[in-house]
């Protein structure tokens, strides 16, 4: 992506970066820990549990109890009646929702099941402001497609691709343009519609050279952003092509920090584990971009926020290449763990691959250690949770039923 954002924009691919040969060698390193870890779980055998009809049959079963949760969730999410991170695990029943559903009845793009959880996820990713949500949904469903349909390139495809394409730049001008309204939830999400739901935005959809007026403000605001800035973006740093290139990103801070030679176990330690695991009162390290980019001068203490400095320049800065090389291990080998134990439990790989495909993106773009370890290790043990208890719940319920039925009468030959 480094590559073609810089062709786009007619520069080099080290244009203003301060220490391009460093940021090559991170991004190796790290690449080298998640190749070591994808190597180890190839040779290790699986052995999944054989997909039968009895595993298909209670996934269906699951599928409306799911729906009808997510429902609730999504509502009570509206209202504010719970938190993000309940919603969002919630929300990660989706992929299986989705999947059984493409089991069921065969891969169509234009599905309303489909569309109807789009416009779900959308709405969940409005009221969060992340634009994060909405893209994983979306790889999500690339990779579904793939899977179930028998043709991955039809036309209809490519006009859904195109216009989503233009849907998702401009959902991400819009989500940082209304992001300083973070602080007042009911006019953010009031502010984010207005500017979604315009004859602009209509406009943007059809014509591809236009530019969104939601991606200027960012580059207008005076904020305590100023010195945080990579010039390799040019202006604002709002469009999602600029969200999946973090390199320049990373570059701002390891370009500036010295190299160090030994990791800070107890930091990292308490940066993964502690720290995603629920609040029991442990001590947790929830703001270590801050932190770094407050030590460096980048921006103000009065400026809190994700900065995104990437997972690899924390993992840096708590322990130089050796650090990048741990986290990296460490994180993709929740993932792959925890998809085997998903495997084991749904019997459907289909299933799993999908649920996976929401994680990735999570997984691989989020910009913090702390995110990566709640995305592969915390979230599939949500999920594994929610489905015992309301299977549990189910069974229950199901077992009430047949005991109130009425017992056929027997009746004797005279």
């Amino acid at each position: 992506m480094l590559f073609v954002n810089a062709s786009a924009r007619g520069v080099s691919i080290d244009y203003n970066i301060l220490d391009p040969d460093r940021a090559a060698s991170i991004v190796l390193v790290s690449q080298f820990g998640i190749s070591v870890v994808g190597l180890i779980d190839a040779l290790v055998p699986d052995r999944p549990r054989q997909a039968s009809f009895a595993a298909v049959e209670r996934t269906n079963s699951l599928m409306f109890a799911f729906l009808a949760s997510s429902i609730c969730v999504l509502v009570l999410r509206f209202t504010g009646g719970i938190s993000p991170i309940v919603a969002k695990s919630f929300f990660y029943l989706l992929p299986i929702l989705i999947a059984t559903n493409f089991l069921r009845r065969g891969a169509r793009a234009m599905d309303p099941y489909f569309l109807g959880l789009f416009g779900g996820y959308s709405a969940l990713a409005v009221i969060d402001n992340s634009r994060t949500d909405l893209l994983s949904f979306v790889l999500m469903g690339l990779v579904l497609l793939m899977i179930f349909g028998k043709r991955f390139v039809t036309w209809q495809r490519v006009v859904l691709g195109y216009f989503l394409v233009r849907f998702l730049a401009v959902f991400s001008a819009v989500s940082i343009a209304v992001r300083p309204l973070r602080d007042t939830p009911d006019l953010m999400v009031k502010e984010a519609l207005s500017r979604l739901f315009s004859f602009e935005t209509l406009y943007a959809l059809f014509n591809p050279l236009h530019t969104h007026s939601a991606s200027y403000v960012y580059a207008q605001r005076q904020t305590g952003y100023s010195l945080f800035r990579s010039y390799f973006y040019g202006g604002g740093d709002t469009s999602i092509f600029d969200r999946l290139t973090l390199l320049p990103q990373m570059d701002i801070v390891t370009g500036r920090l010295l190299l160090t030679t030994h990791i800070d176990f107890a930091k990292l330690w308490q940066t993964t584990i502690p720290s995603a695991l629920p609040n029991f009162g442990q001590q947790k390290i929830t703001m270590l971009g801050d932190e770094l980019v407050w030590e460096l001068a980048l921006r103000s203490r009065e400026t809190v926020g994700r900065p995104m400095i990437t997972s690899q320049a924390e993992a840096w800065a708590l322990g130089g290449y050796w650090g990048v090389l741990v986290i990296s291990i460490f994180v993709f080998a929740c993932w792959a763990l925890n998809y085997r134990l998903m495997l084991r439990y749904f019997g459907l790989r289909t299933v799993v691959q999908a649920f996976n495909a929401l994680l990735i993106v999570y997984g691989i773009l989020t910009t913090t250690i702390l995110g990566q370890t709640l995305a592969m290790l915390r979230s599939p043990l949500q999920v594994l949770l929610l489905c015992v208890l309301i299977s549990l719940v189910l069974q229950v319920l199901k077992t009430r039923h047949s005991m109130n039925m009425p017992k056929p009468v027997a009746r004797h030959l005279e």
